[in-house]
């Protein structure tokens, strides 16, 4: 039994991961921006504006896990907005290098990384030491990395995990990707053939769990399923998964969207395939390493 302190545990990965560490055996504690009436969790406060947070949340803690971050489609991509995603991500690490130097160190460092980090980079395949692409997402993953090794010293394990797309029915790309659906429309973005990176909520949580329980992990993981898709092959498999009417598929023009969403519009037409050789290597087994099975158990 460990005690595992998570931040931005209120989240989507957050509350999933939270739910089965405790299930685990584990003590849950949680950092939070504030404090809910009835917690599920001991929760303690932090703010990383002023730098500051509770001592106490560090105390006896064997486990530190970062999820922490301003969501990166919520909002359009205004400059102020770009810099609140980078440094809500930076700032974060710099109050936890703080608080180990501080407070208290943990034996393990989990955070959390994105493969916005590659950029749109078409049919190559990418691995983790491939370098990072030249647009906001990539140099705003840089920042967050180097910040990240910026807590590290010798006496505890560093781990980050790239993350791809998540894909859960409590929220995130899936829902929004269903919701055309309702209309009897599908949509896909020109020219279709993008690469997708994913990865089904639960092989999440539980590379998470594999991060705290395997010692020889360390540095720099994909957590993206084995088999990315091409975003009209994702549509395939929705449709075949999806028990809702399928009358009209709708391509939207990559000018259009541009156009709407501006800079944020990379996020859904840039090409992101992303290997995870890496984590199979040291024994990780996914249990949804191909789409129409995580659709399958996401959607009946």
């Amino acid at each position: 039994m460990k005690t595992i302190l998570i931040a931005g545990g209120t989240g989507l990965v957050g509350q999933l991961l939270s739910k089965k560490l405790k299930e685990e055996g584990h003590n849950i504690r949680l950092l939070s921006r504030t404090k809910p009436a009835n917690p599920k969790y001991p929760t303690f406060l932090w703010n990383i504006e002023k730098g500051i947070a509770e001592e106490n949340a560090f105390k006896g803690a064997d486990v530190v896990i970062n999820l922490a971050g301003s969501g990166i489609a919520d909002k359009l991509w205004t400059n102020s907005r770009k810099k609140e995603i980078t440094e809500s991500r930076v700032k974060s690490n710099q109050l936890l290098a703080y608080c180990f130097k501080n407070y208290h160190k943990p034996s393990v460092y989990l955070s959390a990384g994105a493969i916005g980090f590659y950029g749109d980079r078409g049919e190559e395949i990418l691995s983790e030491e491939h370098p990072a692409g030249h647009d906001f997402l990539s140099e705003s993953c840089q920042q967050w990395e180097q910040s990240v090794f910026g807590t590290a010293d010798e006496s505890f394990r560093l781990v980050i995990f790239r993350i791809g797309i998540v894909l859960s029915t409590q929220g995130g790309a899936l829902q929004k990707m269903i919701f055309p659906w309702k209309m009897g429309i599908s949509t896909s973005f020109n020219p279709g053939n993008q690469w997708y990176s994913w990865i089904h909520e639960e092989d999440l949580v539980r590379l998470f769990q594999f991060g705290i329980q395997e010692e020889k992990l360390q540095g720099i993981y994909n957590a993206v399923a084995p088999h990315p898709v091409t975003m009209i092959d994702f549509a395939r498999a929705l449709k075949a998964r999806s028990k809702l009417p399928w009358r009209l598929i709708f391509e939207v023009p990559n000018k259009l969207v541009t156009t709407v969403l501006g800079e944020m519009s990379t996020v859904l037409t840039n090409s992101t395939r992303v290997t995870s050789a890496k984590i199979k290597e040291l024994g990780f087994q996914f249990k949804f390493p191909q789409i129409d099975e995580a659709l399958k158990n996401l959607m009946g």
